[in-house]
């Protein structure tokens, strides 16, 4: 087992214990050895010169087994790679939910729907796109431009759904529910004498059900949106979603009970007129000296005035 190592085959510009036995130097190196059974064992070697009156003079050579700190090298390093993993889930999840904050912070905000609708694309641009768009339901598989937010004006995004491409996307978001972008395909547009270098579709869905997408798109360069992102803006939309839809609820709730407070006011002016209507007629009916009197169809009276007693 020495010999390599005594003639210098210890591993390639190894002294081998013959130069450490002749020029006095120490000696530490690696190898692989093998056992009877043909395996392979890696192990340290080291090399030192027997010092002092000792004749005749030679070497020690330590051989030590490194299979375990192999081992244990190869569990460390799994475990930094799993940490590092479990540390950049964390600051996705971490950013995921920062996101989803502002997005609820702003919509809270604002009371109405229309004011949660505008803080909703103003967050989105410039983050996410050069210009953002929300468009609610028209029909089964067709949408409105409702609100706008960046440098271009609602034209063009009422253009681009108004296309071929843009109708057959949109219709597509609307039956699967599900996010498209056209970075994903490639390809450039121009609308109203912009170009569009990309944009994607994502549907705003309440309570199951779409019920309108938000539009982004990309002016400055092209943009593909990676799989969490896409993943980060359909949660934001749920969220958004239901916030507006809450807020809808909410004005719909309100407008209905001062509908039916207004209801009640007229009713009541109504029923002092209709009082006060009675009570003239009955002091008219009164002061008259002729006898009037109403009676039902079997005779009994059931109304005379004054001249009647």
């Amino acid at each position: 087992a020495c010999a390599p190592f005594w003639e210098g085959r210890g591993g390639a510009g190894t002294p081998g214990a013959e130069r450490a036995f002749e020029e006095g130097v120490a000696y530490m190196g690696q190898a692989d050895f093998q056992r009877k059974d043909g395996t392979l064992v890696p192990v340290d070697v080291s090399c030192s010169m027997l010092r002092g009156d000792i004749i005749p003079p030679g070497v020690v050579v330590l051989f030590r087994d490194r299979s375990a700190r192999i081992e244990a090298d190869g569990a460390r390093a799994s475990l930094l790679a799993r940490e590092r993993a479990a540390r950049e889930i964390a600051e996705d999840a971490a950013e995921h939910w920062s996101f989803l904050a502002r997005v609820r912070k702003a919509l809270l905000d604002r009371p109405d729907a229309s004011g949660r609708i505008g803080a909703l694309t103003r967050l989105l641009v410039p983050e996410y796109g050069d210009a953002c768009a929300f468009c609610p339901m028209k029909t089964a598989e067709t949408v409105d431009v409702a609100t706008v937010a960046g440098h271009v004006g609602g034209n063009l995004f009422e253009t681009l759904i108004a296309t071929v491409r843009g109708e057959e996307m949109i219709a597509q978001v609307i039956r699967s529910a599900r996010s498209w972008q056209s970075g994903a395909i490639g390809g450039s547009v121009m609308i109203s004498g912009v170009r569009i270098q990309s944009w994607i579709i994502t549907p705003v869905i309440v309570r199951d059900e779409v019920s309108g997408v938000i539009i982004l798109v990309s002016i400055d360069r092209a943009r593909t949106y990676a799989a969490d992102e896409v993943e980060l803006l359909t949660s934001a939309m749920a969220l958004a979603g239901a916030l507006i839809a809450d807020a809808k609820s909410h004005e719909i709730e309100t407008e209905l009970r001062m509908a039916a407070q207004s209801a009640l006011r007229d009713l009541s002016r109504t029923m002092e007129t209709l009082r006060e209507s009675e009570t003239r007629f009955r002091a008219l009916a009164d002061a008259s000296p002729l006898l009037i009197w109403q009676h039902s169809p079997t005779g009994n009276v059931t109304y005379a005035n004054a001249a009647l007693w």
